[in-house]
């Protein structure tokens, strides 16, 4: 699943895949070097773990450029029974604050595994 704002200043992204545990920060560092047009990452923080939806999640955070964009992305993983969970945030430097306020943690605070 994937949203992008209508002016494509902010992008929010989910997948999931079959998998029981493994290298998750690896699979972070993967989704960085994915979006990343130079597939270099700075200013890089984590990896973290944060709880939300009932599960403590790992957090990795740093800059890319994706799409000829400047962004900070952030980027969550967890592995819940036999799936891993991954969820993508970015959106340009200079907005980043504001849409992770308004959008990105609503996204969190209300995300619940069915099962």
């Amino acid at each position: 699943m994937q949203a992008t704002s209508p002016d494509a200043t902010a992008l929010v992204a989910a997948v999931s895949f079959p998998g029981k545990g493994g290298n998750l920060v690896g699979a972070e560092d993967a989704v960085f070097i994915a979006l990343s047009d130079s597939k270099t990452v700075d200013n890089k923080a984590g990896p973290t773990q944060v709880t939300f939806g009932s599960a403590t999640w790992e957090q990795e955070a740093g800059d890319i450029t994706h799409s000829q964009l400047r962004v900070h992305m952030v980027v969550l993983i967890v592995t819940h029974g036999f799936t891993t969970y991954v969820l993508a945030f970015l959106a340009t430097t200079s907005s980043f604050t504001a849409v992770d306020t308004h959008v990105f943690q609503r996204t969190t605070q209300s995300f619940r595994f069915r099962s």
